[in-house]
């Protein structure tokens, strides 16, 4: 049970990175954008480092975010 709501806990946190970064993007914000990016790309490693040793699946749509498509990742793989 503590496992999956640690996991869960992870899920948010890179919600909440892709939301700010969507917003941070729009306004034009790189410094925040970055630092966002850099910090879901922290979260996403120890997501799927975290859900194996656990024995957990991973289950991306519950990371999905509205307007945060190809499209934003690649970008933020890019930058």
């Amino acid at each position: 049970y503590q496992a999956r709501q640690k996991q869960r806990e992870y899920e948010r946190n890179m919600r909440y990175c892709k939301r700010q970064m969507i917003a941070n993007d729009a306004a034009g914000q790189e410094k925040e954008y970055n630092h966002y990016k850099n910090r879901l790309k922290k979260l996403s490693q120890n997501y799927r480092t975290f859900s194996a040793k656990a024995g957990l699946p991973l289950q991306m749509e519950r990371v999905r975010v509205r307007g945060f498509g190809q499209r934003e990742a690649a970008k933020a793989r890019r930058k």
